[in-house]
């Protein structure tokens, strides 16, 4: 694309109920800084089409507002990528949502719309880019923030890929802010959790103990996690079968605690002053036995070294509890 033509795009746009202005400047915009990727054979230009399923080579062919006639209906896809392979249809939406099918088929929208189109040659596919999640049977939906995120890498290089990142920051298309994306990266967070949680746990002199049982996912409002059982009962989340409970606690939210549960302790570790003064306790009642930052554990850069920590604090506690976690006081 020749540099002039990103205007000469953008001045043949004229006003519609469908698509905002917003959306026509941004997919042209967009279209424009992907094919110069291209040219310059850019690893963000195979990182941007990758999102939509689409091998990189050097047959990439890119159009914006190609028109596809479907019985007596002309369809506009925002973007056409043709590859050798196959065509890709792509929608963008910033504000506006799906518009309803022009072809008359009731309860489906443009993307459904786009899937009827028949080139002859090749096979398509329908994906979406948009700023928050599309309700479609069409579920290929990429977001402006995961093209953000690959442009991040290379806007130093790039006068025009570094406005258009201001461009949709101030647009508030930068960041995952709408509430699915928001619920998925908490499901995320949680299973990067309770995969912690066992690796650090299986490599413990706490699991190398056969009195002892890893209980079944804790999650609740009181902390997310896992009760250290009695091996002799059936697994469960259920805090009578329990001696300890590893995991996150709304009283030490940033950190990953050790928690010693209150109804299992005997007399003599109960009244034991050492454990009065030192230790805190959750809810005024169970000891927190130990904690450790979460952060401590994220500064690691490799998985390994992450695990290695967990287990040398786990471990620690294991020496620390002495005689508690052996027949004495059980």
């Amino acid at each position: 694309m020749k540099k002039a033509d990103l205007f000469i795009n953008l001045s043949k746009y004229k006003p519609s109920q469908y698509v905002t202005p917003l959306e026509n400047f941004t997919t042209e915009v967009f279209v424009y800084i992907l094919k110069n990727l291209l040219d310059t054979k850019s690893s963000a230009a195979t990182e941007i089409l990758d999102l939509f399923g689409i091998k990189n080579s050097d047959k990439i062919i890119i159009s914006t507002q190609t028109e596809y006639k479907v019985g007596e209906h002309i369809l506009r896809p925002d973007i056409t990528v043709e590859s050798e392979e196959e065509i890709t249809f792509i929608e963008v939406k910033v504000n506006s949502k799906l518009r309803e099918s022009i072809l008359g088929n009731e309860g489906e929208d443009q993307l459904q719309d786009y899937q009827k189109i028949n080139t002859d040659q090749k096979p398509t596919k329908v994906y979406s880019l948009s700023k928050n999640s599309i309700s479609s049977s069409v579920k290929n939906n990429v977001r402006w923030y995961q093209i953000f995120e690959i442009l991040k890498e290379i806007e130093d290089d790039d006068i025009i890929v570094k406005n258009f990142l201001c461009f949709l920051t101030e647009n508030k298309m930068g960041s995952p802010t709408d509430f699915t994306n928001a619920v998925q990266n908490l499901i995320t967070a949680n299973q990067q959790l309770i995969a912690y949680l066992i690796a650090i746990y299986e490599d413990s002199n706490f699991s190398k103990n056969s009195k002892y049982q890893l209980g079944s996912v804790y999650i609740e409002n009181d902390g997310i996690g896992f009760y250290i059982q009695d091996s002799k009962v059936k697994r469960s989340t259920k805090e009578d079968d329990s001696f300890f409970f590893l995991g996150i606690l709304p009283e030490q939210e940033d950190s990953i605690s050790f928690l010693v549960l209150y109804n299992r302790l005997k007399d003599e570790f109960r009244n034991n002053d050492k454990w009065k003064q030192d230790w805190k306790t959750c809810s005024g009642v169970h000891p927190i036995v130990s904690s450790k930052k979460i952060t401590e554990i994220t500064e690691k850069q490799n998985h390994n070294e992450k695990i290695g920590m967990g287990k040398i604090w786990l471990n620690t506690v294991y020496s620390e509890l002495g005689e508690y976690v052996e027949e004495k006081y059980i």
